[in-house]
């Protein structure tokens, strides 16, 4: 499936994309918040997601509508959710104008942005509406610290180690889902979506992380170009930290296993909970399936990222290998201070959590060095 070319209406792949984007959400914790959603909450959302999403997460509690039965307002309701493939915003600004007293919000638009839903429940600053937000990117302020990286790189490995080190910490721009959610939209608005999850970030005080697909997917499907989008970090002075692994059969091969994983990242769950993770094999098929589009992806824009004037790359592998002198580097290209003696967590431990894992990576990777002549790193 070509993750940058949107699927035909009812096909296999759409399905197929509508799954996975309901499956990153659960790794974001969405199931946590609507299961909170009780009789008073109204959820306007299509009959064709509402349907996946149960599939994954079990029946709504919330009461539920789809957007073409919106005629009126249940009895009972106290509050109203849009998620909508189709114009999202257009319907809650239209609710709002035949509702006033009654709060409404988009999931899109008002709740994602604020952090994803991480914190398993509704954010309670609900009520700002965001209005009169700028249609230019442009406008927006950039900030200081941008971290780059694609799916697989184990950035947030980084991202532990400059929390836990209190350097600073790092706020995703958006969570793994929106780039599959822009695929499934018609009529995204990325200007009213990146306004609030920017002054979200802002509020975070630490260094924003972008995803090199979702990057691709914002170049190709909405009004924010390349170009465009370099000037506005190069005329902010936003100091670009660009974060790549080398080894792409440990990449590939970790991708396919999150695919189905429960969470998003071997670093966001204890190692117990890593441990007894079933199912450690992974498709070594579709890993190898998707290796080209990674390694373009990579090319395409790994180029024009080098124009930003502040710009820095740091590898997984010499973050392994040296993380003092690595995470010292980061501090002084982001203008942070350290602490004298820094908590280093043990990386390759923590895939020896997944033995069978470990020992299917080796045969896949041995394969991928013969076939693509790729460099032959062994990280354990």
């Amino acid at each position: 499936m070509n993750v940058l070319v949107k699927p035909a209406p009812g096909s296999e792949e759409e399905k197929m994309l509508l799954a996975h984007y309901v499956h990153l959400c659960r790794q974001l914790h969405w199931h946590s918040a609507f299961r909170a959603l009780g009789q008073e909450t109204l959820l306007v959302i299509d009959a064709e997601l509402k349907a996946a999403f149960e599939i994954e997460y079990g029946k709504f509690q919330c009461r539920t509508k789809s957007p073409e039965a919106m005629k009126k307002l249940p009895a009972g309701i106290e509050r109203v959710f849009f998620l909508c493939r189709v114009n999202e915003w257009g319907k809650v600004k239209l609710a709002r104008a035949r509702w006033p007293k009654m709060p409404v919000h988009s999931l899109t638009y008002d709740i994602a942005p604020m952090g994803m839903l991480e914190g398993r429940e509704f954010p309670p600053s609900l009520t700002e509406q965001a209005n009169g937000t700028s249609e230019d990117f442009s406008t927006f302020p950039v900030p200081r610290n941008i971290l780059i990286s694609s799916e697989g790189s184990d950035s947030e490995y980084l991202s532990v180690l400059l929390e836990k080190n209190q350097i600073l910490s790092v706020t995703p721009f958006a969570g793994g889902m929106l780039a599959p959610w822009i695929m499934l939209s018609k009529g995204f608005k990325l200007a009213r979506f990146a306004s609030k999850a920017l002054r979200f970030a802002r509020l975070r005080r630490g260094a924003v992380y972008l995803d090199l697909k979702l990057l691709q997917v914002l170049f190709r499907h909405t009004s924010l170009k390349r170009d465009r989008f370099f000037t506005w970090v190069n005329g902010g002075e936003g100091h670009v930290l660009y974060f790549i692994s080398r080894d792409k059969a440990r990449q590939m091969a970790l991708i396919e296993l999150l695919a189905t994983a429960d969470y998003k990242s071997l670093w966001g769950r204890s190692p117990a909970t890593i441990e007894k993770t079933e199912g450690q094999q992974f498709d070594t098929a579709s890993a190898l399936d998707r290796l080209p589009g990674y390694l373009d992806t990579e090319l395409r824009l790994e180029k024009p990222l080098q124009i930003i004037e502040n710009f820095k790359v740091v590898s997984l592998e010499e973050l392994v290998l040296a993380p003092n002198e690595v995470l010292q580097s980061v501090a002084q290209f982001w203008a942070l201070k350290l602490r004298r003696r820094m908590q280093i967590i043990n990386w390759p431990a923590r895939y020896h959590l997944l033995p069978d894992f470990v020992a299917q990576l080796a045969v896949f990777r041995a394969e991928l060095v013969k076939r693509f002549n790729l460099e032959d790193i062994k990280p354990f």
